[in-house]
């Protein structure tokens, strides 16, 4: 059963919070990469419930990198990235991955390792 769903500007993305007989899980709609809220505790916050909140709202506030890996027009895949470094060592590696906040793509890799 879905929860909540939050759609990107550009619509490229939809977050969606689904529960299921076993627990939650938080994803991108039609792909593969997903997380659980016991996973964020710490992180996010001091139990399941905060912690999805806060990890919900580091996404849609761009607190957190989303790394897309582009097939054509597509997407293949998409996960979230807290490490900046990281995430821009892997779109120099690969032309087809790019990074984005919620809001949008980062207008270059350049640019944000500049920002980094």
């Amino acid at each position: 059963m879905v929860l909540e769903e939050h759609t990107t500007p550009d619509g490229l993305l939809t977050l969606s919070v689904h529960k299921f007989i076993d627990g939650i899980a938080i994803g991108f709609d039609g792909l593969a990469w997903h997380t659980h809220p016991d996973l964020l505790v710490g992180s996010y916050g001091d139990d399941e419930e905060k912690a999805l909140r806060g990890f919900i709202s580091a996404i849609l506030n761009d607190k957190l990198l989303i790394v897309c890996l582009t097939a054509g027009d597509g997407l293949e895949a998409a996960w979230v990235e807290d490490d900046l470094h990281y995430a821009l060592d892997a779109a120099v590696e690969s032309k087809a991955i790019k990074i984005r906040y919620w809001s949008g793509w980062l207008p270059s890799h350049t640019n944000a390792s500049a920002q980094a």
